[in-house]
């Protein structure tokens, strides 16, 4: 089990404990050190690692607070986050919390919580990349480690896009698209969008600025819910072909040809690509029904 940690105002290490025995049972009272306790708190309720990402803190602790301790951690400074955190705090989450997102998707088990703050479990899942590629699925599961990033462009050659696509896609983005826009001075622009996981935000940003005439990157953190996946081999007309299905709860909610399938075989065929696309999902269906 892994633990993120939620909370609306600085919580102590006291704080934590009270919450962490309420769920135990155990108050260990024998062990003085509060450290230890925690650590023996997690270790009954399985939870090997906790996260806290990223640190909202109050603009008044911020004040209160030396600036070497509060150096190399992600934070946002929020009003709204009552202040309480103590220096003794922060440092005991910079070196017992990771303060990164997990890197594989999470499912939610329970919820620990109290007036300060609260613990949400997940269940940590692998996926496996070879069982997805061979059509035995991956899971359902919220993706909450996407970034979404922007550039605004009204005077680059557009011939260029082309070459910006390929190159996205390659360095590991997971979508790219153009939108059409009015700028100021009612300049016809484009907003280039790109979706991509966290870890390669910053690789794709530098690419942005090297290769487009944007003078800003924006980007948000995006969470993204994905259907459980399959890639099925079906029979059609013209031989074997692959359907790629969403499931939601085991129900299947989507179904889709594969696109270069569908296009070689309207190719080697010589009949219309939309016959051949409408056919093959049209039969993904009717397997279903």
């Amino acid at each position: 089990m892994i633990g993120l940690l939620k909370y609306r105002q600085g919580f102590t290490l006291s704080h934590l404990i009270e919450l962490l025995e309420k769920e135990t049972g155990d108050s260990f009272d024998m062990i003085n050190n509060q450290e230890q306790k925690i650590a023996m708190q997690l270790e009954a309720l399985k939870i090997n690692q906790l996260y806290l990402s990223p640190l909202f803190i109050h603009p008044d602790d911020m004040e209160r607070i030396p600036i070497e301790v509060l150096s190399n951690i992600p934070l946002k400074i929020d009003e709204e986050t009552g202040p309480g955190f103590s220096a003794e705090m922060i440092h005991w989450l910079k070196e017992n919390v990771s303060l990164q997102n997990p890197t594989t998707p999470l499912f939610i088990q329970k919820k620990y919580e109290n007036n300060h703050l609260g613990v949400i479990l997940f269940e940590e899942k692998q996926e496996n990349n070879n069982e997805f590629k061979m059509g035995r699925g991956n899971h359902q599961h919220l993706d909450s480690r996407m970034m979404k990033l922007e550039v605004s462009i009204d005077d680059m050659n557009p011939e260029f896009y082309g070459f910006l696509f390929e190159e996205l896609f390659r360095l590991g983005a997971n979508d790219v698209y153009v939108e059409q826009v009015i700028m100021k001075k009612n300049r016809p622009a484009s907003v280039l969008h790109v979706l991509c996981q966290e870890e390669k935000k910053e690789e794709i940003i530098s690419f942005l600025f090297r290769e487009t005439t944007t003078l800003g990157v924006r980007y948000t953190p995006y969470s993204v819910y994905r259907l459980e996946r399959e890639f099925i081999p079906i029979s059609t007309p013209w031989g074997e072909a692959t359907i790629k299905i969403g499931k939601m709860h085991g129900k299947v909610v989507q179904i889709s040809p594969e696109y270069d399938q569908c296009v070689a075989i309207a190719k080697e065929k010589k009949l219309p690509l939309k016959l051949i696309y409408d056919t093959i999902k049209q039969l993904g269906y009717q397997s279903y029904e």
